[in-house]
């Protein structure tokens, strides 16, 4: 996709009105190629891309059984309908109600007022990287910086291999900041992290670039889970007595990712 979620919700018909010819050719070229990718996607199932059967939804299931029993229900004959013997009703309980039923149903997610969880390890930032838009999404002229803002950041955990000069391992903590730029034409435009397109044998899967383990402590973790046997409690332990704290879902995100 080339337009984002937050491009989209700007463009109204009164902003593309004020684009010029070329502004709005460009935009639509833009446009057609999202439309096609999502009818693409639309139109996917599992006899026509790696989908898995189970991913359809049941009711397409039944059309599809329905299709291929049509023939056999043509064939059959009356005399059978007749023989055949009368359905059994089913006897159905009626849903007993619950013992609390005045009660207030429990919302989905963190309860108010529910002890939260976080990274308690601080870690010295080593290094900063900032990332801004060029271009606006919407009439493609160059952004002026001088107008940034930025609207998110993340950390990057890695390791630095030795060399000649710097015998051994470092450990490095780079701020990543995105920036969002108002264009003199009033569209919003923000940089996003670098992703990956996915796969065509794998639906559903990217490769992003905000994550808190590096591609070097990613590729340690591969090496000592892998080549030297070890488990990812043996793995978590090494990693926390030597360098930085980490749980086993950012382990087992970062063996998957760099498979």
């Amino acid at each position: 996709m080339q337009l984002s979620n937050q491009d989209l919700s700007q463009l109204d018909e009164e902003e593309l009105l004020n684009l010029s010819e070329e502004e709005l050719r460009r935009l639509s070229i833009k446009l057609l190629t999202d439309l096609k990718e999502a009818r693409e996607r639309l139109n996917q199932n599992s006899h026509n891309s790696s989908r898995p059967p189970s991913s359809e939804a049941p009711w397409e299931k039944e059309t599809q059984k329905d299709s291929s029993n049509d023939s056999e229900e043509v064939q059959e004959t009356t005399s059978d309908k007749k023989g055949a013997p009368p359905t059994e009703t089913l006897n159905k309980t009626p849903r007993q109600s619950p013992e609390n039923e005045t009660e207030e149903q429990r919302k989905p997610g963190k309860q108010l007022g529910a002890k939260g969880f976080g990274r308690q390890q601080k870690i010295a930032i080593t290094d900063y990287q900032e990332y801004f838009p060029e271009t606006c999404e919407c009439c493609h002229q160059p952004l002026n910086d001088h107008f940034k803002k930025a609207y998110t950041a993340f950390e990057t955990v890695d390791i630095l291999w030795s060399d000649e000069k710097n015998p051994g391992l470092r450990l490095t903590n780079t701020k990543h900041t995105y920036y969002e730029i108002t264009c003199h034409c009033g569209h919003l435009t923000i940089k996003e992290p670098h992703r990956s397109n996915s796969d065509g044998t794998l639906q559903d899967i990217t490769c992003g670039q905000w994550r808190l383990v590096g591609p070097g402590l990613a590729a340690l973790i591969i090496c000592l889970t892998y080549r030297m046997r070890l488990s990812r409690e043996r793995v978590q332990e090494f990693c926390s007595l030597v360098w930085v704290r980490l749980t086993i879902h950012y382990m087992k995100a970062a063996q998957q990712q760099c498979l």
